[in-house]
């Protein structure tokens, strides 16, 4: 089975994302798409050093916070944390 091509969309949400946790004053070291063959899908990895300073709960409660705000502008990024 071929991979999906990662679509224009998706990559602009990802840099959508950066860009509002720089604005935000959250450090990304790294950001990355990666392809997951065993779920069929393309997922986005950050890199932060919050996470080693203040621990992967409040990392994630600012990208949960920052991605509701980019899901308020007209470009509506489909991006999620996929916890569930």
């Amino acid at each position: 089975m071929d991979k999906p091509t990662l679509v224009e969309n998706d990559y602009k949400a990802g840099e959508a994302l950066v860009r509002a946790l720089d604005q935000a004053g959250v450090k990304v070291q790294a950001a990355f798409w990666l392809y997951l063959p065993e779920s069929d899908e393309w997922r986005l990895y950050l890199a932060l050093p919050e996470v080693a300073q203040r621990g992967p709960r409040e990392a994630y409660e600012r990208i949960q916070t920052i991605l509701e705000q980019l899901q308020l502008v007209p470009q509506r990024y489909d991006l999620s944390l996929g916890l569930t």
